[in-house]
């Protein structure tokens, strides 16, 4: 997947990035791939539960998938499993 730099987000991180990360509880680094998804209408897949939970507040959309992982890398719960959130803006 080629990348692409995004050469409208320094326009937005003083306005709708910071209003993000303040409605949402978010750290601006954080707040800026939300601010990216909704703008660009791009899916965002996250394992951060608040950024999940503000990406659908924002009505992007969500799917849950729960993972089994090896657990030295990651952080998991106690049975070993991580949350995989992939969020899409729904096109109905």
């Amino acid at each position: 997947m080629p990348i692409e730099v995004d050469g409208e987000s320094d326009v937005h991180v003083w306005t709708s990035t910071l209003d993000l990360a303040d409605r949402f509880g978010l750290s601006v680094y954080d707040a800026c791939y939300l601010e990216l998804s909704q703008r660009r209408g791009l899916p965002l897949a996250t394992l951060d539960a608040r950024l999940h939970s503000a990406s659908v507040a924002l009505g992007i959309g969500a799917a849950e998938f729960w993972v089994k992982m090896n657990c030295q890398s990651f952080y998991c719960n106690s049975e070993g499993y991580i949350n995989v959130s992939i969020s899409s803006k729904s096109h109905s």
